[in-house]
């Protein structure tokens, strides 16, 4: 079974940062980010660059190692403009659909998810007989709802 992310971001770097980061620590069999650049303005694939993500402003596919001794494909598609998000996941789920995973994980810049999210994806959709696609608007951490606005950084999480 073939396993992709696609993040769809658009001038918040930093955010984008911590969702890869929290992406290659995952427990699951992640194969691969597709990262969907909406035409950023705010150096977005300069600091990709810096950061050894990828190796191309215009786009590229590397693969880097995860933090669990595996590796993880990078696949960076710069959009010449800005397509929105519903336009920035109709690419990403258009290239993953083509280049054959089976499952496809959709999720914002913004999204930071816990090392264990994708086994715990995976483990319940074995529960169910039926194909299956979810949807998480909101989270909770530590019993209090937060959002964009209110989520504590990784720096404050203990």
């Amino acid at each position: 079974m073939k396993i992709c992310a696609v993040v769809v971001t658009y001038n918040r770097k930093d955010l984008l940062v911590e969702c890869l980061e929290a992406l290659r620590r995952q427990t699951g069999p992640l194969d691969a980010i597709y990262i969907i650049d909406n035409a950023s303005t705010d150096g977005t694939p300069h600091l990709l660059m810096e950061g050894g993500y990828i190796d191309n402003p215009d786009g590229s596919v590397k693969n880097l190692p995860d933090h669990h001794g595996g590796s993880l494909k990078i696949v960076y598609v710069r959009l010449n403009e800005n397509t929105g998000g519903a336009g920035g996941f109709y690419e990403g789920v258009k290239r993953a659909f083509h280049d054959g995973y089976d499952w496809i994980w959709l999720m914002d810049d913004d999204v930071e998810p816990e090392e264990y999210t994708l086994e715990k994806l995976l483990r319940a959709s074995e529960r169910i007989p039926e194909d299956i696609s979810a949807v998480a608007p909101v989270r909770f951490f530590q019993g209090s709802l937060f959002n964009r606005e209110t989520r504590p950084s990784t720096s404050e999480i203990p």
